[in-house]
């Protein structure tokens, strides 16, 4: 497993390089690397959540449904950053892709049937936060071109 996370970082730098690299670049080219970056961003958060429990660590004192609404948290946390600070909604919309599957195994009668109602909370709860964070980047991007209206002044 520790080879498998330093591999998976690996890919995270390289692509962090490459995201930085094409920061200002025409957007169809950011498109393709936004999605894979924010694909390995979960995989690496995934990745070391696996290590931590097979290191112990993340039995210690926590739950397995605290541990996971953590983790997501901190995906949160990362992609809403990310998103705002570099003008990614690529990278967001990828994050918001994972956790829609997250939300739909852990609803699903077939896999666990919303046998963790806190996990169910806490992806509800990150997948409001990204949306948002996707919206006031939209948001952002529409009034960026808008001219702001002068005030008269007072005489």
């Amino acid at each position: 497993m520790w080879l498998s996370v330093i591999l998976i970082v690996g890919m995270l730098v390289c692509l962090g390089v490459i995201a930085m690299t094409l920061r200002n670049s025409k957007y169809i080219f950011r498109i393709p690397f936004g999605i894979y970056f924010g694909w390995i961003t979960i995989a690496v958060v995934a990745n070391v959540t696996v290590l931590l429990v097979q290191m112990g660590v993340a039995g210690q004192n926590t739950t397995a449904e605290l541990w996971t609404g953590i983790m997501i948290g901190v995906a949160t946390l990362i992609a809403s950053t990310y998103v705002l600070r570099e003008e990614d909604p690529a990278y967001g919309f990828t994050v918001l892709w994972a956790l829609v599957g997250i939300l739909i195994k852990h609803l699903n009668p077939a896999q666990f049937n919303g046998a963790y109602p806190s996990v169910i909370g806490a992806v509800i709860f990150a997948l409001v936060i990204i949306v948002a964070v996707i919206g006031l980047y939209f948001y952002r991007l529409y009034n960026a071109g808008t001219p702001k209206k002068e005030v008269p002044a007072k005489k």
